[in-house]
């Protein structure tokens, strides 16, 4: 799962909620990776410069979170003492570890490696996360592309525009619009699916 965490106090508590909610009631989260902004730190050390690091309540929700759902910051994990930064302001003389992964506990014995790399972006850092699976894991179907020629099938747009509202309806406590974007883009992905 990939996510990116509002910056206000309000709204990053209702988004932790919501997620919470989503991840138990359609994840298997024995096997869960959830990755993104999470526009907080965990620890003292993953904040340097700027105002005195302190626990935020949104930081003590999601680490409520994480431990309801055995989840674990996968890079501090395995690097209990390094300071490694994904934002870096020099306006604000600021660096702090925003970004990183959540992994289910008994995902953590697969992974090889977990860094930041420079990226495009001005200010933040890539992030890496390198799993090495045996014959452990089923693997899935593979990786799924929508075919654009479906959109002049009429049958499918009728498909669409019929369960479109139902999506909206199922949704409707989901206040952020980029996770609401990220599932109706699911839902209609299975959708799809079944038809074919």
């Amino acid at each position: 799962m990939s996510i990116y965490a509002p910056n206000e106090l309000q709204q990053q508590l209702m988004f932790i909620e919501n997620l919470g909610r989503i991840v138990n009631s359609a994840t298997d989260i024995s096997r869960l990776v959830i990755t993104g902004g999470w526009n907080t730190t965990l620890h003292r050390i993953d904040k340097s410069g700027g105002r005195p690091w302190k626990p935020t309540k949104y930081r003590d929700a999601l680490l409520d979170l994480m431990d309801e759902l055995n989840l674990a910051d996968i890079f501090r994990t395995l690097n209990p003492t390094k300071k490694a930064f994904t934002y870096e302001s020099n306006v604000l003389n600021l660096k702090s570890t925003i970004d990183y992964f959540l992994l289910s506990q008994p995902l953590c014995s697969n992974v090889r490696r977990v860094e930041s790399r420079s990226s495009i972006a001005p200010d933040h850092k890539s992030i890496f996360l390198d799993l090495e699976f045996h014959d452990c894991l089923q693997r899935g179907p593979g990786n799924w592309k929508f075919n654009n020629q479906l959109l002049q099938d009429e049958k499918y747009i009728e498909l669409i525009e019929s369960c479109f509202p139902k999506i909206l309806e199922k949704y409707e406590d989901v206040h952020s619009h980029q996770l609401l974007w990220e599932l109706i883009k699911m839902e209609i992905h299975n959708e799809t699916i079944l038809l074919l």
